[in-house]
């Protein structure tokens, strides 16, 4: 049986945790899960929440947390697991997400990391971060790599550890997650495994549902760290592609759809918050 490891790095979780490990324990399959947290110092019940559901954990102090270390720290911890699947404390998986994103990297061999489809409740987070979901995970699968990166641009080597599932040989060869990187790691380790000559799957039928919702000050503050990622790592634009281009065509896609449902009163807020983004690129 395949041994599969589940990481989450965690702070704070929060009351909503008990159903994101309820969902993971309702998984099924061929697989043996072996579960781990690696906790920031939270002051609330995180940990022994997460030992309930059948965690292994450690701590780390919260000064020290980057999501290069966390991830990096789980990889050489699951040293018994075949695959490793990143999650974030507020992701609610769905029936047989862990089953359809295992079959789905098995039988493309030349996947190294795939990553899941997020949907987001309309009524909880708002039309707008909803439409950013359904743009970035749409309905249909996909299989991104160097031949086919003209296509897809920088997209090529956009994956989220939101929920994604890793070769850990793969992840081994391209030397593990850097300890320093605490932003957009997942892009970084796809854009390497696409250096190397894997590819990068999306796989649709494993689905989550991840309620994130940005208020315009986390949005600048998420887009300044985009920024400063690429910043730090030029050569991955430069390999791949800007993502401007495909920014402008999310604006009007998003907009043709407001019109098309009446939603014209979002328009303005549509249009701040894109300024936000490119602002807070800019000045990252």
């Amino acid at each position: 049986m395949i041994k599969v490891g589940l990481f989450i790095p965690t702070l704070n979780a929060g009351k909503e945790f008990k159903k994101v490990l309820d969902r993971i324990n309702q998984q099924s399959g061929d697989f043996e899960l072996r579960k781990l947290i690696i906790d920031s110092e939270s002051s609330d019940d995180t940990v022994q929440l997460a030992q309930q559901a059948g965690f292994e954990y450690q701590t780390i102090p919260v000064q020290t947390f980057t999501h290069g270390k966390v991830r990096h720290y789980a990889v050489e911890k699951m040293s018994d697991c075949d695959y490793i699947i990143f999650l974030t404390q507020d992701v609610y998986l769905q029936k047989n997400a862990i089953a359809n994103i295992l079959y789905f990297i098995k039988t493309h061999h030349q996947i190294a990391i795939a990553y899941g489809r997020q949907i987001a409740d309309v009524n909880t987070v708002g039309w707008l971060d909803a439409l950013d979901r359904q743009n970035n995970y749409p309905s249909k699968s996909a299989i991104k790599n160097w031949k086919n990166r003209r296509k897809y641009g920088l997209k090529t080597v956009f994956s989220s550890d939101a929920f994604a599932i890793y070769r850990r040989d793969v992840l081994l060869e391209l030397g593990n997650f850097p300890l320093t990187v605490n932003f957009s790691e997942d892009m970084l380790m796809a854009a390497k495994a696409v250096q190397k000559g894997y590819s990068i799957g999306y796989c649709a039928t494993a689905i989550c549902e991840h309620n994130q919702k940005l208020n315009y000050h986390q949005l600048y503050q998420r887009y300044r760290k985009i920024g400063e990622f690429h910043h730090q790592y030029p050569w991955i634009k430069q390999k791949f592609g800007s993502a401007n281009s495909q920014g402008i065509s999310l604006v009007i896609g998003e907009m043709k759809f407001l019109i098309s449902r009446g939603l014209l009163y979002l328009i303005p807020s549509l249009v701040i918050r894109s300024g936000i983004k490119y602002i807070g690129y800019k000045l990252g």
